[in-house]
């Protein structure tokens, strides 16, 4: 199975565009569960999206309109949702393993700490009757791990999500197999000095075997995506898809001159019909 975390970079809103190209990430990499931060989904969001329209939501709104939502793929079953009442967690039982998608608070100021600190503090709560197998994971804004932050890593480490792994016993994903790598999940500015942090993160427990957790550029976040393949006894083999392998053209065709030229001349009609003009041929 493949599962995904993604902040959808809120602000700029799900745009038809943006939700194109949401779904076109979502069949190139095969996806099964798609764990989304900073939405904000209305009942026809998705209304005329054919690949999307493959995946049950389980919506978590917030009043701030940075929620969360958690879509999964029709050919499994779910159940046991749980939401905090901020918009910022989600946590749903697919087959016989618990998933979590979670928002947490940004900031380093102190207040912003405090808030975050407080919440993680009340997960325990929420996650009482977990599962023996699951997956946690979303934009923390926060680290664990020096190695992590590009400036001020003592800044941004939470001591409550230390306590919260060691509570449920998670391991990172990531570092599991990647143990000494330099990742960052995203990059910015800040005062005119570069920074940046691995803060979208993925945790297992229990018999979850993570094969692989890689970090992907989208082109419609200041995020990279987190996508982590992984298996368990918890899913059952049956429910397994086996989807259309994607088409590749090969290199040779690629490089021909003639094949290059009709590829920049239909597109040309394309971009005419697209903007409502009669194309030339």
């Amino acid at each position: 199975m493949k599962v995904a975390f993604l902040n959808t970079y809120g602000q700029s809103g799900l745009s038809s565009q943006k939700l194109l190209e949401l779904e076109n990430f979502i069949e190139y990499n095969r996806l099964d569960i798609v764990c989304l931060q900073e939405t904000d989904i209305q009942e026809n969001t998705f209304s005329g999206c054919s690949i999307l329209n493959r995946f049950i939501p389980v919506i978590n709104n917030s009043n701030s309109g940075y929620g969360t939502c958690t879509l999964i793929r029709n050919n499994f079953t779910y159940e046991n949702v749980i939401k905090d009442s901020e918009g910022r967690l989600i946590a749903v039982n697919v087959e016989n393993m618990s998933l979590v998608n979670v928002y947490l608070h940004s900031g380093t100021d102190q207040s912003s700490k405090n808030e975050r600190e407080n919440y993680i503090s009340n997960i325990p709560n929420i996650l009482l009757y977990k599962k023996r197998d699951g997956l946690f994971g979303g934009d923390m804004n926060s680290i664990v791990d020096k190695k992590d932050a590009l400036n001020y890593p003592e800044q941004k480490t939470s001591k409550c999500f230390k306590k919260l792994m060691n509570i449920y016993k998670m391991s990172d994903s990531y570092r599991n197999i990647y143990p000494h790598s330099k990742q960052f999940s995203r990059y910015y500015v800040w005062k005119g000095k570069e920074g940046a942090t691995r803060i979208d993160r993925c945790y297992s427990w229990g018999n979850v075997n993570v094969q692989e957790a890689e970090y992907l550029v989208v082109s419609f976040s200041d995020h990279l995506a987190h996508v982590v393949t992984f298996t368990t006894p918890a899913i059952e083999k049956q429910h397994v898809t086996r989807r259309k392998t994607l088409y590749k053209i090969k290199h040779f065709v690629v490089e021909d001159e003639l094949f290059q030229k009709n590829v920049r001349s239909t597109f040309q009609e394309w971009l005419r019909m697209k903007n409502g003009l009669t194309p030339t041929f």
